[in-house]
């Protein structure tokens, strides 16, 4: 056995240094995150116990920690960021956490796309499409438009309102296709620039794929605990527009010519827009200010044919951002705490905005110690640049507004030209919203208007309860598979073969740990899965040395032989076993991919410390003389299996050996479950 092994056993020793050493470096990184994680929920519950143990203060102190280490370097020049995402992640149904869906909007990426200017068909197209869709979810959008265009215009011609995107001539069908892989080009734009948030917002292993579905998106979030910020970053369109502002006392005819239209309408029981507003005008540019419960009726109300008929097309009405909290003397509620928002009014140019589309190269957020506030700085391309340099010129002691998803988020004085395209967003910001501000703006405009459809929050009690549960499963299947073997084949086989389980769950880990995997719930079911194969490969190995024994052979003989006649058996079933883990990787979604990924992670590694480490431990013990004693056989099995004789015609007498392994498998089933 030593000469026929000794350079395969050479190079197996290598190859197990090596990958304990790289699985150490990887697995590191999990200690370390676990330990800092202790240290952030230890603080918490200090302070937490300040505030008569409040879940809220425990959860912001938890989170502040960590951002406070964020950034900083906690282990060999790695910041505690780049150490949670070096380790081992949990996934969503271990950690807790969210898990979202997202509709891009299709109908908007269609009107983005088309030259539909002066065509009386299109929008109303679009607007059954998205009727019927609405209605029945199973519908295709884009073949359900089509259908709808050519019952409105039967001879139209789709390839002249997509000219961009189809080619002049083409038929439906093609048209069809054209315009559907366009869509999914552009929620995949939509799907990266989602990705760059989520992971510069901080989320450790998040997964991120898009639906059959048209335009819809998964997200599971793990570990994130604050769920209104996140849902916020979502739903961003990223739409920066710079515009010119208008004073309110030029619109103010206006304003009062539509209050009083509203006032002798009888279906508005004499109330008119002004009724709606805390207070009429204000600084400039604010047409007014109103409490937060009336922003949707003073939107329905500006967006109505009389309004429309009233204030002109290059005027447009919006709120700024951030409200402001005053207290209010209600007749019936006593005084409150409400948000005020204000309306400011812009100019525009044909509809347009002075200055629009992704110009922002990069954006920065940071503290202005002088003013005592939080701000975002943005540098802009060269030729957006030039055209900002040309807008403040003409703008000087006059305000511009930085326009984001129709909200206005600032609108500074012009006091001088602004030349370089370096600009900044100003706006009494907390110090997450401008770091979300900037990240928004760094990470791109979405494709389309994006709506949360489904939102789920995964508590992480629930979390705790699933690793709890995954863990004792792990335990005992590992603890069931140490005790069959010693009973099996005797104490130093068993030990052997144990060993060879403890260096495979190292293995694994480790392996895991390089990828950057996420550990699931299936994940640790694939990891099962790959220790009873592993087990499954000493079995093999030990019965063929028990046959080689039974046949007079010396043990190290018998030993060798045992492991080159079970290897073929081995590798052909650990092969199709691998065949059938990256068929389920390769088609499968979420949990099966999770289980996937373990459990070829794991056969791989089983293979290698069943078929070469614990051959190794045989050759390097080989001469010693409890090794020259083995037998493989234990008082319980030395007869099992042996001699077997079943009378299936009807005899009544079953061996001892069949029995035995009925009773094994059921008390097995029975602590698995």
């Amino acid at each position: 056995m030593q000469s026929k092994g000794s350079l395969g056993s050479v190079v197996a020793g290598v190859i197990a240094i090596f990958m304990v050493l790289i699985c150490l470096f990887y697995l590191s990184f999990t200690m370390v995150t676990n330990h800092y994680e202790k240290k952030a929920s230890e603080y918490a519950a200090i302070e937490a116990a300040k505030d008569n143990n409040s879940p809220e203060t425990k959860r912001k102190a938890y989170s502040e920690y960590i951002k406070n280490i964020a950034n900083e370097k906690v282990y060999l020049g790695y910041t505690f960021n780049e150490v949670q995402k070096l380790g081992v992640g949990l996934g969503l149904d271990l950690k807790g956490g969210m898990n979202v869906t997202l509709q891009v909007s299709v109908p908007d990426i269609l009107r983005s796309m088309a030259n539909a200017e002066g065509n009386p068909y299109f929008d109303r197209a679009v607007a059954a499409a998205d009727s019927i869709t609405r209605a029945n979810k199973s519908n295709d959008f884009i073949d359900v438009f089509c259908n709808e265009y050519r019952k409105l215009d039967p001879q139209g011609d789709l390839s002249v309102v997509f000219k961009d995107q189809v080619k002049r001539g083409d038929n439906i069908d093609a048209i069809k296709n054209s315009l559907r892989q366009e869509v999914k080009d552009r929620v995949s734009s939509s799907t990266n620039v989602l990705r760059t948030r989520i992971d510069q917002f901080g989320v450790v292993a998040p997964n991120i794929q898009e639906l059959e579905k048209d335009g819809q998106i998964l997200l599971e979030l793990p570990g994130v605990k604050e769920h209104d910020r996140v849902r916020e970053l979502l739903k961003s369109s990223a739409n920066l527009e710079f515009y010119e502002t208008a004073q309110f006392a030029d619109i103010a005819p206006m304003l009062q010519t539509l209050d009083n239209a509203l006032r002798n309408d009888s279906t508005n029981n004499g109330k008119g827009l002004f009724d709606y507003f805390v207070q009429v005008g204000g600084p400039t540019i604010t047409v007014g200010s109103a409490i937060d419960t009336s922003r949707d009726t003073i939107d329905a109300i500006l967006a109505s044919p009389v309004a429309k008929g009233i204030i002109p097309a290059n005027i447009k009405l919006a709120w700024e951002f951030k409200p402001q909290t005053v207290q209010i003397d209600d007749s019936v509620r006593g005084k409150r705490n409400v948000n005020i928002y204000q309306l400011v009014a812009l100019k525009t140019a044909n509809g347009k905005p002075a200055l629009s589309g992704d110009v922002i190269t990069s954006a920065t957020s940071d503290y202005d110690a002088m003013q005592g506030g939080n701000y975002v700085s943005m540098n802009m391309k060269p030729d957006a640049a030039r055209q900002w340099a040309r807008i403040t010129a003409a703008n000087l002691n006059k305000q511009v507004a930085i326009v984001l998803d129709n909200q206005v988020y600032s609108a500074p004085n012009v006091n001088s030209v602004i030349e370089g395209g370096r600009s900044q967003i100003t706006g009494n910001f907390t110090t997450d919203e401008a770091k979300d501000l900037a990240n928004v703006l760094k990470s791109g405009k979405m494709a389309a208007k994006v709506d949360i459809i489904s939102d789920t929050v995964i508590g992480p009690s629930l979390g705790e309860q699933a690793i709890k549960d995954g863990m004792w499963s792990f335990i005992v299947a590992i603890v069931l598979l140490m005790v069959f073997m010693c009973l099996f084949y005797g104490f130093i086989p068993g030990l052997i073969a144990n060993v060879a389980l403890i260096f495979n769950i190292f293995f694994t880990f480790g392996i895991l740990a390089s990828f950057q995997a996420v550990l699931t719930l299936s994940g640790i079911a694939g990891i099962v899965l790959a220790l009873g194969m592993a087990v499954d490969a000493n079995v093999l190995i030990y019965e063929r040395t028990k046959e080689e024994l039974r046949a007079g052979k010396s043990i190290r003989t018998a030993i060798a032989d045992g492991y080159s006649n079970a290897f073929s058996a081995i590798f052909d079933s650990n092969l199709t076993s691998i065949i059938t883990g990256v068929i389920l990787l390769l088609f499968g979604t979420g949990p099966i991919k999770g289980f996937a990924t373990t459990l070829i992670i794991g056969i791989i590694c089983s293979f290698f410390t069943a078929v070469y480490l614990t051959r190794l431990i045989y050759i390097m013990c080989a001469k010693t003389k409890p090794f020259e004693k083995l037998t493989f056989t234990t008082p319980l099995s030395a007869k099992m299996f042996s001699n077997t004789n079943i009378n299936f015609l009807g005899a009544r007498k079953v061996s001892f050996g069949i029995v035995g392994a009925v009773v094994l498998v059921v008390i097995i089933s029975f602590f698995a479950r």
